[in-house]
């Protein structure tokens, strides 16, 4: 049994607090490219 959350680290530079709404959606661009880049998980928009 195999989960996502492997403790990898991302490679960029992420907020580790974010305050703005910009900084949030930063952080979570990040982690989308990470998973379809390094985890080669396949995003796919409904």
């Amino acid at each position: 049994y195999n989960t996502i959350y492997e403790q990898k680290k991302v490679p960029r530079h992420h907020n580790k607090r974010p305050n703005l709404r910009s900084q949030k959606l930063e952080n979570v661009s990040v982690v989308l490219d990470f998973l379809e880049n390094t985890e080669r998980i396949r995003l796919v928009t409904i």
